[in-house]
């Protein structure tokens, strides 16, 4: 008796049903979530990571020639 054989017989294939259709579910509420979204606050947080402070930067460049990273 393989364990391909022991784990056909388990009967967990009903869990890996549900996992699948839970995951399904859930992606499809964040495309949803995401395409509801206003398109200038998605643009906001898209700059949010840019931001030296970690605040939005309202558009503009933050001028960071020669300085030195920040620890």
């Amino acid at each position: 008796m393989s364990l391909a054989d022991v784990m056909s017989h388990s009967g967990l294939v009903g869990f890996t049903e549900v996992a699948l259709v839970v995951s399904f579910v859930a992606f499809l509420a964040i495309v949803v979530w995401v395409l509801l979204r206003p398109r200038d606050e998605m643009e906001a947080a898209a700059r949010t990571p840019l931001s030296p402070d970690g605040t939005e930067n309202e558009g503009r460049v933050a001028d960071t020639a020669g300085k030195g990273m920040r620890a």
